[in-house]
């Protein structure tokens, strides 16, 4: 179910993630092995890594449903 602001319901904790790819940690960073969208929960992967048909892939994270509240005070 995807929510108004494209969301998919769950919302990735910032840094809880652990991917591997053939049993290898990737490293996260546009100019190192993926790039995550922690709102989205989507995981992309670089053009310093290939991934083919036989690659195994795998995704360890934590989220938080229904994402986080958010408060702004403001004083003059």
């Amino acid at each position: 179910m995807v929510d108004r602001a494209g969301g998919r319901g769950i919302v990735v904790v910032a840094g809880s993630e652990r991917i591997t790819l053939d049993g290898e940690l990737l490293v996260r960073g546009l100019d190192n092995d993926y790039i995550i969208d922690y709102g989205r929960a989507e995981l992309t992967f670089t053009a310093r890594r290939s991934i083919g048909q036989r690659s195994r892939i795998s995704a360890d994270y934590e989220f938080a449903a229904g994402g986080y509240r958010r408060s702004l005070y403001m004083a003059d």
